[in-house]
This record gives structure tokens, sequence and C-alpha cells, in this order.
């Protein structure tokens, strides 16, 4: 396994936090990253769908801890 595919995911992730603080930044920050690998996968031809997909896990990783978390706070509210 390469950084880069742990740098992808990590990417994903950062953008999740982001959106908690700023949605519009975190939309800004998603489609710069997949304008530049469909740029790099136009002109290099480097299968950059592996990145976006990398992105993508840790995008999903990411959200679906912060939906659990998110829950379990309001369980624990007793809110439910």
């Amino acid at each position: 396994m390469m950084i880069y595919n742990i740098i992808h995911g990590v990417c994903g992730a950062m953008t999740v936090i982001l959106g908690m603080f700023n949605p519009a930044l975190a939309a800004i920050f998603a489609i710069m990253f997949l304008v530049y690998q469909l740029n790099e996968e136009q002109s290099l031809n480097d299968r950059a769908f592996n990145d976006i997909r990398e992105w993508l896990i840790g995008f999903g990783i990411a959200s679906g801890v912060l939906i659990i978390l998110f829950i379990r706070s309001i369980i624990l509210r007793g809110v439910i």
C-alpha cells in the first residue's frame, strides 16, 4: 500500500470534518479534488478512479463515524 492511498482517504475524511464547520468550503474542497483527479486522468491516463475511490472510502468512513456519534449523543441525552 502506497502512502498516496492513505492520503486520499485522509482527504476524504478531512472533507467531512471541514463540512461540520463550513459546508460551502467542504463542497469547494471536494469539487477541487475531483476536478484535479479528472484532469490528471485526462492528461496522464493514470487511472484516477482509484484515487477517487480511496477518497470516497475516507469520506464514507468519516461520515459513518460522525452519524454514529450523533445518534449516540441523542440516545444518551434521552431525546428518543
